[in-house]
Formats: C-alpha cells, sequence, structure tokens
C-alpha cells in the first residue's frame, strides 16, 4: 500500500453570535477555521485528520510533508513520525497527520484503533467545558442545567481582570449545588493569543494564592496556572499544594517536552492534544510514561470533531489511571450554535470505531450521532436508539472517524499547489477554501 493523493480544504465557519473565548483578549471570534485532510491510498482507502489551523497548515502539509508522504507506505507510522516532528522548524505544527495515517490502519485491519492501541475500555467519562466567563448567577444556571442533562463534571474559566472575583463562581455553585458535581479551573496562563491587552499574566504568588483557595474548595484540578515553559514555578506551585493536583500541557510540543515536564514535576495531570502537542499515536508513549511516573492522563481537545475522536481513541486505550476525565466541549452551553455543529456537522456527529459512553449515569455522550457515515462516504442516518441511549460504534465500517459534509452554504475556491514531487503521477494537492 502506497500514499497516492493528499488534499486539504480549509474549512471557515461563521459563528452565530458574538463569541469571547476566556483566552482570546477579550475579543470576539467571529468563526472558527480548519483544515480537513484527506490522504488516499492506492489500495483505495482514505486516511481523515483535521487540523485546528487554517492556511497556513495547509501550506506547511504541501510543502514539508507531501513530498515525503506520497509514495510511502501508510502502514509504517513510526517511520514517518519524524518528518512532522521536522515541520515545525520551518512551518506551522502538523501533528495532525499523524491521525491520517492510524486511521488507514485501522480501516485496514477492519479493527477500531482504540483496540489496535490495547482497548483498555469502551467508555469515557466526560466532562463539560466552558468557554467564556460569566457571571456567577449566570454559571449557577449553566451548572443546573449540565447536571438535568447527566454531566458530573464541570471546568470554568477564569480569566476576569482581578482573578478573586473568578473564585465568586465556585463558591456560587458550591453553594448551589454542592458537592453534585465537580469542577475544574482552568486559568488559560500557558499561552495566550497574540496581541496587547485583555490578559493578565497571574505570576506565582496569585497563582498560589487561587490554588489554596480552590483547594479550600474541593475543586478537582486547576490548569494552566503558570506560562507553559515555567517549569520551576509548575514544580514549586504543586510542591506547596496538599489535596489540589496541576494539569496543564496543551501548548507543550513534542514527546520530548513532556518528558521534560515529567521529569522536573511540573503537574499532575497531562492534557497532551492529538491536533496541538503531538500526533495521536505518540501521546500513547506520553500516556505510557506518565503511568510509570504515577500521573494522570486528561487528553485535552479542541478546535474540531475529528480532533474530538483521535483524543477518544487514545483515552480508551490507556489506563484508566490516565484517562480518568475526557473534555468534551462541543456541548458548551456558552457556545455559539455553529461551534457546537463545527462538532457534528463535520466528523464527530459521525460514529466511531468501538467506544461508548454513558448517559444520565455519571456521565454524558461524549457524541451526539446526529448522523453517520458508511464505508461508502455516503451520508447515512444514524439509528434512532442511538439518539437516547449510549453511542455505539461500528467497527466494521468506521475505524476512526467518519466525514460529514461541508456546510452547503460554504463557497468553494480550490487552489492548486503544484510543488509535490510526481504530482502527475500521483494527482493534484489542493487547498480548497470554503
Amino acid at each position: 500500500m502506497k500514499i497516492d493523493r493528499i488534499t486539504c480544504r480549509v474549512v471557515d465557519f461563521p459563528l452565530d453570535r458574538e463569541f469571547h473565548p476566556a483566552w482570546a483578549r477579550g475579543r470576539n471570534q467571529p468563526n472558527l477555521l480548519m483544515v480537513l485532510i484527506e490522504v488516499d491510498t492506492d489500495d483505495g482507502l482514505t486516511g481523515i485528520g483535521a487540523a485546528h489551523a487554517g492556511l497556513e497548515a495547509a501550506v506547511t502539509i504541501e510543502r514539508f510533508v507531501a513530498p515525503y508522504f506520497i509514495g510511502q507506505d501508510p502502514m509504517h507510522v513510526e517511520s514517518l513520525v519524524p518528518v512532522l516532528r521536522d515541520t515545525e522548524i520551518l512551518g506551522a505544527p502538523v501533528y495532525c497527520m499523524e491521525t491520517t495515517l492510524w486511521d488507514i490502519v485501522g480501516k485496514a485491519a477492519g479493527l477500531p484503533v482504540a483496540r489496535l492501541w490495547g482497548g483498555y475500555s469502551d467508555r469515557v467519562i466526560a466532562y463539560c467545558a466552558t468557554a467564556e466567563v460569566r457571571s456567577p448567577a449566570q454559571r449557577v444556571e449553566d451548572v443546573k442545567r449540565m447536571l438535568d442533562e447527566g454531566y458530573r463534571a464541570v471546568k470554568f474559566r477564569f480569566h476576569l481582570p482581578d482573578p478573586l472575583e473568578d473564585l465568586k463562581v465556585v463558591e456560587a455553585v458550591r453553594a448551589a449545588v454542592g458537592d453534585r458535581i465537580e469542577i475544574m479551573v482552568d486559568a488559560n496562563q500557558a499561552g495566550v493569543e497574540p496581541g496587547h491587552g485583555g490578559h493578565r499574566a497571574w505570576g506565582f504568588a496569585m497563582a498560589l494564592t487561587i490554588a489554596r483557595e480552590l483547594q479550600r474548595m474541593r475543586v478537582r484540578w486547576l490548569e494552566e496556572p503558570l506560562p507553559r515553559h515555567d517549569y520551576d514555578g509548575l514544580r514549586r506551585l504543586r510542591d506547596r499544594l496538599d489535596t489540589l493536583p496541576i494539569a496543564g500541557g496543551e501548548d507543550n510540543h513534542g514527546l520530548h517536552e513532556f518528558k521534560l515536564l515529567i521529569d522536573r514535576g511540573c503537574y499532575d495531570i497531562l492534557q497532551p492534544d492529538a491536533l496541538l502537542s503531538e500526533g495521536v499515536g505518540q501521546m500513547r508513549k506520553v500516556a505510557a510514561l506518565a503511568e510509570v511516573a504515577g500521573l494522570e492522563v486528561a487528553p485535552h481537545t479542541w478546535g474540531n470533531g475529528i480532533g474530538l475522536l483521535a483524543n477518544l481513541h487514545l483515552a480508551a486505550a490507556i489506563p484508566p489511571r490516565s484517562a480518568e476525565r475526557m473534555d468534551r466541549r462541543g456541548a458548551r452551553p456558552d457556545a455559539p450554535r455553529a461551534a457546537r455543529d463545527r462538532r457534528r456537522g463535520l466528523c464527530s456527529g459521525a460514529r466511531t470505531s468501538g467506544l461508548r459512553d454513558r448517559a444520565r449515569r455519571g456521565a454524558h455522550r461524549a457524541l451526539h450521532s446526529e448522523h453517520a457515515y458508511d464505508h461508502r462516504r455516503r451520508l447515512i442516518p444514524a439509528p434512532p436508539e442511538l439518539e437516547d441511549d449510549a453511542t455505539r460504534f461500528d467497527a466494521d465500517t468506521h475505524h476512526f472517524h467518519g466525514v460529514a459534509r461541508v456546510p452547503e452554504r460554504a463557497a468553494t475556491l480550490q487552489l492548486e499547489l503544484p510543488t509535490v514531487p510526481r504530482a502527475r503521477q500521483h494527482g493534484r494537492f489542493l487547498v480548497d477554501l470554503h
């Protein structure tokens, strides 16, 4: 089997209302951008992946990945991984390309990728991660609705000018619902979008003050309380806490850096992301290092549904100590509808292989099976029983994930980038702008 063609489509989803994510320096985010990646083989199999990025990722794949992937055997994943690591020297990080290879491996084997990796479980606990900063009263109403929907854990953002004011959200929720829901807090201090203003760096003293208050309020973890490369500060903070775990890692890149985080004692919980941090197969190595060190792994997920599904397969393949919680942002109550639709309409509305998760029994469905794709890439309705109970995935036809349609409202501009060697023999490299 050889890789015959690589196609990238840059997809822009406009949001249906203003959206002010806590990490975006106060600006409105008008859209969601992703790159849909298809890797075709001469055997007729197609591997699917996605980047949480735009044209820069498509150009990086065209310049620094496709010339070295075309003509290679996609089953030899480890031999192709160094290509992906080296792209970051001159281009954008495209660790997401490893997902396409494992998708092909799963389809060729006729097995779910999670099962190929050891298949520890077919159930993953999901928590609801909020995105915007809201008032204590609003968050109390949000949490009551989450409890009604079956969630038993929620993550809040702390990003007010005075972080001590953020604590009032946790206090209000604890007063309203007690311990019926676990609470996590994300400070988003590891890294913020480029720009000026709209972000206050905590520093060690503030991080310690907030952490001790959250520890008193029995919070499950504090995420990204300090910059991602402040290894000494993270270790000092962790050493001064008794029961509050420190989590992070989504903005750290490469297996080598996760080993450094472990060796330096920075985190209790590592949160790699298959779109941002490392290739999804390489994240299994991160999980193994964490297991030996007695740490947890809670895969981070953001960006698009394909990334969600890749991270789900990882979570299902590693021991429960390593995958105790899984971020489910697609159903967050403060997201615009299009943000949820990008999960349903592009990829994670599709059923995938070998995973289930409990509904209304301590964990909500990780996927809303509104539509599914069969192996002929034809849109088919999901079985009615999936709408109201645990989501089951068909290992015979959905080995890693299906891909749903690009919204019909999107206009398409297709560009041919002819620099891939043997392009005439293997087909064109296309960048479709929607």
